[in-house]
């Protein structure tokens, strides 16, 4: 995995907002390893995009200058809810970036212990907050769903 490389498109381009890089965060709390494990930065990669691991205001990944996501697998969206982490963090994407979106991963948005009208209004919610959706039910599909900057 790259680095802090520049793109090579950029260069001679010296600061790291390269619109061409795809960030993700190197926090040391237990989602910031989860974002490494995930797999998406080498599958970033393997498209060709040049990644860098870099402190971000918010969310797990920086796609380009203004483009901000943050990855939920199914479980982990209705552990948000229920302990209450899920507004702060959908605030600070929203605040922190032109483009937020929040990523729900999983077969089965239903799986877990919300009810099924309870996560679905959540999701509605995060759109009706200017978050785009984005649903995948496999790791491949992460690596493409985002239109460029």
């Amino acid at each position: 995995m790259s680095s802090w490389s520049l793109c090579p498109r950029c260069k001679p381009r010296s600061d790291t907002r390269c619109p061409h890089v795809a960030r993700f965060c190197p926090r040391t709390h237990r989602r910031g390893r989860h974002e490494v494990k995930s797999g998406i930065p080498e599958l970033l990669e393997g498209l060709g995009a040049e990644v860098e691991c870099a402190p971000l205001p918010a969310a797990d990944y920086a796609v380009g200058l203004d483009t901000l996501v943050e990855r939920k697998r199914v479980l982990d969206l209705h552990g948000a809810v229920i302990k209450g982490r899920i507004w702060p963090q959908l605030g600070k994407l929203r605040s922190a970036s032109a483009f937020p979106y929040l990523l729900v991963e999983g077969t089965d948005l239903d799986r877990g212990p919300l009810a099924p009208n309870a996560i679905r209004g959540v999701c509605l919610a995060a759109i009706d907050l200017g978050i785009a959706l984005l649903r995948t039910d496999h790791q491949r599909g992460r690596s493409h769903p985002l239109p460029p900057n």
